[in-house]
């Protein structure tokens, strides 16, 4: 890993997983207009584990919706809680990338036993259901705290290979 200042306004807890997440993996990324796609890659294999997190940009509801998070890490060897590295990386990278304000929530949609398996349990958000959604799903809404770790680890991917 870089040496990367991990200080911010986060638990000790999240910052060590994070530091073992920059570890093993890199992070990437493809800007669309007001969406980003991350992509995950092994640093030992140089294999992409995780192209299934898409963040957008509600400029109207000064919303970050988290359209996708399917970062498939809990799948891999000795990964307990880098899917939640990887998520509040993810999301302060997003915020500092639109200059996104205290101003802004997050809001995702959910199945109810996945917000309260991992959603709930992110103690660095705090998470609450707004209502029922569709089906299982449920409309689930965090406000946001912005940090001023560094996020210049996580390197935008070349427009050539974003469009293909």
């Amino acid at each position: 890993m870089g040496n990367y200042k991990l200080e911010a306004n986060a638990s000790e807890f999240i910052l060590d997983k994070i530091s073992q997440l920059l570890d093993r993996f890199s992070f990437s990324y493809c800007l669309q207009g007001g969406m980003i796609e991350y992509f995950i890659t092994a640093r030992q294999t140089k294999s992409v584990v995780s192209f299934a997190i898409i963040l957008t940009n509600n400029i109207f509801a000064h919303q970050i919706h988290v359209c996708k998070f399917y970062p498939g890490l809990y799948r891999l060897y000795d990964c307990r809680y880098l899917s939640a590295a990887s998520f509040f990386l993810c999301l302060h990278h997003f915020a500092q990338r639109f200059s996104l304000g205290c101003d802004y929530s997050i809001f995702l949609q959910s199945r109810q036993d996945v917000y309260h398996e991992f959603y709930a349990t992110l103690k660095d958000f705090s998470f609450q259901i707004l209502h029922p959604g569709q089906g299982e799903n449920v409309d689930v809404l965090s406000s946001y705290v912005p940090t001023a770790m560094d996020t210049s680890m996580v390197l935008p991917l070349s427009a050539r290979i974003c469009n293909q």
